[in-house]
């Protein structure tokens, strides 16, 4: 599942899915990647720290890439 920072410039600024749904998802054992949905250069990877200190705080300790189609988890610690 993605977690997208993209939300923090709507008019309710909040991640997607939201702290309450990241929770619910790490409960499952469902994995998290980041997105920022960047259509400019200048929001590749806009507001990862927060989202990487929001996935620590619900519990996550990986976050994940996909590289030649296969799933690879990063720790957070890193």
């Amino acid at each position: 599942m993605e977690l997208n920072t993209s939300g923090l410039l709507k008019n309710l600024p909040e991640m997607n899915p939201s702290q309450a749904q990241l929770e619910l998802m790490h409960a499952r054992g469902i994995p998290v990647v980041l997105g920022a949905d960047a259509h400019r250069p200048g929001r590749v990877a806009d507001a990862y720290r927060e989202a990487l200190d929001l996935l620590a705080a619900v519990g996550y300790t990986e976050v994940n890439v996909f590289l030649d189609r296969r799933r690879h988890p990063i720790p957070l610690a890193q």
